[in-house]
């Protein structure tokens, strides 16, 4: 403590004073998972780290990812926990790590996910809502089927991709 400051404030030199010190989040995000998108975009989602190991409030998150280059790309965000990452190459396998940031530092990275963006010039997922109201299985490989009722079917629809 600066002595000026002692001289003026007499008291402080007789009290002890304990501020508490909360250290960098000492877990990483959890439940990264990246979902392709398009050719060109990859969408990340993760939760935060457990309570017990932010150490305060979570004000941001640093997302790390490269695809063919080796250096890293880096996107600070708010604190969010959705993340789409647009203007990516075609048919290019991307690697994803997050880490938390309180008031104090950085935390460690969350594992690495990789996720592949679509082929160019090929026509991309469709994606299908749908609500049922009893057993439903959808198998997905070179095509999609899906055993419905009556019932489920008039409730069953698919949007095609670009």
């Amino acid at each position: 403590m600066c002595h000026c400051l002692l001289s003026l404030m007499p008291d402080l030199q007789k009290k002890n004073y304990f501020v508490p010190f909360s250290p960098a989040p000492s877990g990483h995000p959890r439940n990264l998972h990246a979902v392709t998108n398009s050719s060109s975009s990859i969408i990340l989602y993760w939760r935060p780290p457990s309570i017990d190991q932010q150490n305060g409030e979570i004000t941001s998150y640093i997302i790390r990812f490269r695809g063919t280059d080796p250096s890293y790309t880096q996107i600070i965000t708010q604190n969010n926990s959705t993340l789409p990452i647009t203007g990516l190459q075609a048919f290019t396998v991307y690697e994803f790590m997050v880490q938390a940031r309180n008031n104090i530092g950085v935390g460690p990275s969350s594992p690495r996910v990789f996720s592949r963006t679509f082929e160019a010039g090929k026509r991309e997922l469709s994606y299908c809502n749908f609500h049922a109201h009893s057993r439903i299985k959808l198998q997905i490989g070179l095509g999609i089927s899906a055993e419905v009722n009556d019932k489920s079917r008039q409730m069953f629809r698919c949007n095609s991709g670009k």
